[in-house]
């Protein structure tokens, strides 16, 4: 008694002490932090994490959507400006000089009009009607009168008359690359004469050609350029690309399909940019405009240190103030206390009344205050989560429940309790189809009175809502059943049943029962409601579905294990004991003749087959407890095995295991099942006195032994007729993926090694047989 009270007064000094000022564990000042700053400071920061993701997904979709505008406008721009190279052509075609006079004519006009012209720095050329080069200013004698009719934008003029603008073609003087813009030469009468043509040089970056692209740069940081029909650059705002070929990267093969967008990529030097790119109008060629989109998106960066400074502020101020007010507070204030811990749990919509006066109930008001602004941001993101996180709940306890027993009963149970509960109701059933009797069973209810329960069972077809809902495999609602003209049933009316829901449950397309759940009180059942319950009678069908399969190969199991115990019975135990009954019947008749020497050779093969009938009935006793081997694992099954079987049949059986052995379990049941095997051969048919079994683990392998001194036997021979079990041991050596070696020879003992890698998924076993073991 005095050591109890002893401790009863140290605990209260205890207690005292911890109650003086500056050291309490839960202080008020704690208590107030604790429940309402830490909360808001963490809902504050994610609700500044939203706003600034939001604008930064909104911010960089309008960049894209104006870079892409740009970017078609800018090509709209451009087919523009060629146009205007084009009419300079045309002008200069319709002139009589051209139309009327032939070659000779053509070429004094063209030399006329030379410094009109000049803006071709390429050079100007007629082609007649057959494509012959006729003109050219300056002259090129090496072109004059040449066949020029294989010139693509010759033959589309054939096709389609109407300025045309060609792809980068090697025409130029000397065969430089160049790009060609050609208009028709037609007649009085409209009659097509031929085509003049104008060239621009790919590397005369200072032509009106380049000036006027130059003037279509877009973007911030980025560049601008222009493709043709083949994707080789036309322009690019580093020179040094000006005919290289990028067909076969993204921008350009959407352009040149034609189509107008923006895509996010990555720059030459890894850095991320988006390319807006447009086909120019009249034309084969595309625009391709690339901006860094770092240099894009850099005005965010403001907003951001803005955010994250209000974020600072929004927690370092409430901080001060909190600390300050606390500070002044006196007696705990079991409103402020209580409403703090709602808002705690997460029930932001608490307010509180401190008519004080003072800072409490400043306090007050500014609690309310961030209590309202919590539960207006979040209210429908919270009843959104929880209305989900429920139904998963639901759904997952009754998958957990069907994972974790195979009882049918306790599922179906199990699933009725967590539907009521999560729908917030006090009675259900659930309903499963008897096809043999063609009616509707009770598997689980709750909720009704006896006399209901008993007369709602094994409903006939045609009885009942649920018979409807099976019928027609769709879910029923009733706001009000006891007003249902089908009710056939008083007992429903007189238990006070009001609204209803049934949902079918189904297994593989087949309905095979009904969801059933009712209320006493008005209630509306919502649609998410209906998808709840459907999701519930789903699991019960796979859970009512499993269990029959669960059932059915169980019952497989059961008649395939008798019917194996019955015919190892048969060729091994029956037949010993058959051949005893031949020997005892034979005894009595030797003893009856007085031969006591034939009955001494009698008694022995008795003997014999008595001892070897005690073995077989040993080794299926045996074989009927595998349990050994997850209870004990490898090493120890192994072991329990040569002390009930081998060490009992006067065997000297031993196992080396050189280390710690670990084993995926696929691997240990073969490996053992693999062991019985060997070790049944050894004890039946070698007439071994000696076994060893030996593990060990070698570099990325494990290695199994089997060794016996008994009489051996010829691998050929065996291999080829299948016998002793060596086609079952190969079996289940390919399954892990392993190597099996077996070494015997007639009175030399046999060795069977088994290798196994341990890190290799699916190898094919190679049965390698040695004929002759020296060792």
């Amino acid at each position: 008694m005095s050591v109890s009270r002893s401790k009863q007064l140290n605990k209260k000094k205890n207690r005292k002490a911890l109650m003086q000022p500056g050291i309490r564990r839960r202080s008020l000042r704690v208590k107030i932090i604790v429940w309402t700053f830490v909360p808001t400071a963490s809902i504050l920061a994610e609700v500044t994490l939203v706003i600034f993701a939001a604008y930064k997904q909104v911010t960089e979709d309008l960049i894209i959507e104006r870079n892409q505008e740009l970017t078609h406008l800018a090509a709209s721009q451009f087919a523009t400006d060629l146009r205007e190279y084009a009419d300079l052509l045309a002008a200069e075609a319709r002139s009589e000089d051209i139309t009327r006079y032939g070659p000779t004519g053509q070429l004094t006009a063209l030399r006329n009009s030379k410094n009109r012209l000049a803006i071709f720095d390429g050079g100007v050329f007629i082609l007649d009607t057959y494509g012959t080069m006729v003109a050219t200013e300056p002259m090129r004698t090496d072109a004059l009168w040449q066949d020029w009719s294989d010139r693509s934008y010759y033959r589309q003029m054939i096709s389609n008359p109407g300025p045309k603008f060609s792809d980068i073609v090697a025409d130029g003087p000397g065969n430089a690359e160049v790009i060609v813009v050609a208009v028709p030469i037609t007649g009085s009468q409209d009659e097509f004469l031929g085509i003049m043509a104008g060239m621009f040089q790919l590397d005369e970056a200072t032509s009106a050609f380049y000036g006027d692209i130059v003037r279509l740069r877009i973007g911030v940081e980025g560049s601008s350029y222009i493709v043709d029909g083949a994707g080789r650059v036309i322009y690019h705002s580093d020179l040094t690309k000006v005919g290289n070929d990028l067909s076969l990267q993204e921008p350009m093969l959407q352009v040149l399909r034609g189509q107008t967008g923006t895509i996010r990529t990555r720059g030459e030097e890894g850095d991320e940019s988006i390319a807006s790119f447009a086909p120019i109008p009249g034309t084969a060629w595309g625009l391709i405009a690339e901006d860094n989109w770092t240099a894009l998106t850099n005005p965010n960066q403001g907003y951001q240190q803005a955010l994250l400074l209000l974020l600072v502020l929004g927690i370092v101020i409430p901080a001060l103030v909190v600390a300050w007010g606390v500070r002044r507070i006196t007696r705990p204030i079991r409103e402020l206390s209580q409403a703090a811990q709602e808002v705690a749990k997460g029930n932001f919509g608490q307010t509180i009344s401190a008519q004080t006066g003072d800072e409490i109930e400043e306090l007050a008001d500014q609690f309310n205050l961030m209590s309202g602004h919590l539960q207006e941001s979040y209210a429908k993101l919270e009843q959104q989560v929880a209305a989900r996180t429920e139904e998963l709940a639901v759904l997952n306890a009754i998958a957990a429940t069907v994972n974790q027993s195979r009882d049918l009963g306790q599922i179906l149970n199990d699933a009725l309790d967590e539907t009521l509960q999560v729908i917030g109701i006090d009675s259900g059933r659930i309903y499963l189809l008897d096809e043999a009797a063609q009616a509707l069973t009770v598997a689980a209810q709750r909720g009704f009175k006896p006399q209901l329960a008993n007369e709602s069972d094994n409903l006939e077809i045609g009885e009942g809502l649920s018979w409807q809902v099976i019928q027609n495999n769709q879910p029923l609602i009733r706001r009000d059943i006891s007003r249902d003209p089908r009710l056939t049933r008083m007992l429903v009316r007189k238990e006070g049943l009001r609204s209803m829901a049934i949902v079918p449950v189904s297994s593989k397309g087949k309905v095979i029962g009904t969801l059933f759940t009712v209320t006493r009180d008005d209630r509306e059942f919502s649609a998410q409601d209906l998808q709840l319950l459907t999701s519930i009678a789903h699991q019960i069908g796979v859970a009512v579905e499993n269990a029959q399969l669960f059932e059915q190969t169980r019952k497989v199991a059961i008649m395939n294990e008798r019917n194996r115990l019955a015919r190892d019975l048969h060729d091994s135990v029956t037949q010993s004991i058959y051949s005893l009954t031949l020997l005892s019947e034979a005894g009595q008749r030797i003893i009856d003749s007085g031969d006591f020497v034939q009955v001494k050779v009698n008694q022995t093969r008795l003997g014999e087959i008595s001892q070897q009938a005690l073995q077989e009935m040993r080794l299926l006793v045996y074989e009927l407890r595998p349990q050994i081997l997850q209870n004990e694992g490898l090493v120890g099954a192994l072991e329990h095995r040569l002390a009930s079987v081998e060490r009992r049949a006067g065997i000297n059986a031993r196992l080396h295991v050189a280390q710690e052995i670990d084993l995926p379990q696929n691997v240990e049941e073969e490996l053992f099942h693999l062991s019985m095997e060997a070790l049944n051969n050894a004890l039946k048919h070698a007439k071994a006195s000696e076994v060893v079994l030996s593990l060990k683990m070698g570099e990325g392998s494990f290695i199994l032994t089997v060794t016996d001194n008994g009489r051996g036997f010829d691998p050929k021979l065996t291999t080829s007729t299948g016998g002793m079990g060596l086609s079952s041991m190969n079996e289940r050596v390919v399954k892990i993926g392993g190597n099996l070696c077996i070494q015997s020879e007639a009175g030399a003992g046999t060795i069977i090694t088994v290798s196994v890698p341990l890190k290799a998924e699916t190898k094919s076993s190679n049965l390698n047989l040695e004929e002759n073991y020296d060792g």
